[in-house]
């Protein structure tokens, strides 16, 4: 009775031994699949941020950009002559425009011409 068992289960066991090293093969495919499915992914979201990040970077530099101009702006505002003051000037400009001639004598008066700018 127990000789027959042996030769019975033999071939079982052998066929249960090749079934688990095929679930093993399985497994280490799937593993394989999953690895390169999650590497994919990974250098997808590798791409994805450096993209964003170039992005940003860009935005930044033009906002720098923005800045920059916008204090040299403010500076050359700062400089500038006040609105009134050209105003004044145009007036001045209209009145001397009326006295041609004036002013001239003082050009060629040759005392005034000497002691003011004797130190030049």
């Amino acid at each position: 009775m127990w000789k027959d068992y042996e030769t019975k289960f033999t071939g079982i066991l052998k066929s249960l031994d090749r079934h688990k090293q095929l679930i093993a093969e399985q497994a280490g495919l799937l593993h394989i699949q999953q690895y390169r499915s999650d590497s994919r992914a990974l250098l997808d979201e590798i791409r994805k941020y450096e993209e964003d990040r170039s992005q940003n970077l860009a935005n930044l530099k033009k906002m720098e950009e923005i800045e920059t101009e916008r204090r040299i702006l403010k500076i050359l505002e700062w400089f500038a002559a006040a609105s009134s003051t050209k105003e004044d000037h145009a007036i001045f400009q209209a009145v001397r425009s009326q006295y041609p001639g004036i002013g001239h004598w003082i050009l060629s008066d040759k005392k005034v011409i000497y002691s003011s700018f004797i130190y030049i």
